[in-house]
């Protein structure tokens, strides 16, 4: 399953130069360079130590030892040593590396430039970036705005009803506890009594009985009943 990635708000434009160490891509054009080049900068870079102070040093006291004793053959080497070598030949050679060493510098200036030039790029795409930001944040709270609108037009068309409800439940429960108020200030009927109905006569009373016996008859108890009124 694919990742989706949300929207963004503002596609940033790549930078105009490529981040490049200066002392790196110098390092690179050194490499690079003519055998010749690199004996010359092993020459400059020998020279600001204590054996080019010693070699230039042992130099100048030979070529002073050589007049000062009449040496001729002593006196011109290196007499022509320092005044032609040193002064013509090396001095040139000492420009021209200067001038390679200076060239680190250029690369490391250029890059500056151009990282000066990133650096205002990213900070224009941010600006643009919090624009577009500010826009759909605005966006986001009127939509946000229209809804509460929405709600707090229900809510209170809700609380309208809601109201009415309770007054009419009001008036019903008033008209209840009146109705039962008045009813119990209404004193109670006395109780009637119920009519009693006549009924016919029943016998109550048993007589004793009488004995009859008659001729050829077995003899037979006839009660003797007496009527009486209810």
């Amino acid at each position: 399953m694919s990742e989706q990635h949300p929207q963004t708000l503002h596609k940033h434009a790549p930078a105009p130069h490529p981040n490049v160490n200066a002392n790196h891509l110098h390092q690179q054009e050194l490499a690079q360079a003519h055998v010749i080049d690199h004996i010359i900068m092993w020459i400059n870079d020998n020279t600001a130590s204590v054996q080019g102070i010693i070699l230039f040093t042992a130099i100048g006291i030979c070529s002073l030892v050589g007049f000062l004793t009449g040496n001729i053959v002593l006196a011109s080497i290196f007499g022509a040593l320092s005044s032609y070598v040193l002064q013509l030949v090396y001095l040139a050679l000492l420009m021209y590396a200067g001038k390679k060493s200076d060239r680190g510098r250029e690369i490391q200036s250029d890059q500056i430039y151009k990282d000066s030039e990133n650096t205002a790029h990213h900070m224009t795409q941010s600006m643009q970036h919090l624009d577009a930001q500010d826009v759909h944040i605005l966006a986001i709270e009127q939509q946000h705005g229209e809804k509460l609108d929405a709600l707090h037009a229900k809510i209170d068309a809700l609380s309208g009803h809601v109201a009415n409800e309770i007054d009419a439940h009001a008036a019903v429960t008033a008209s209840v506890v009146m109705g039962m108020a008045k009813l119990r200030e209404t004193p109670p009927a006395p109780p009637q009594k119920a009519p009693r109905s006549r009924k016919k006569a029943e016998l109550t009373h048993v007589a004793p009985s009488v004995t009859v016996a008659l001729p050829d008859t077995p003899v037979q108890e006839v009660p003797i009943v007496k009527e009486t009124a209810a």
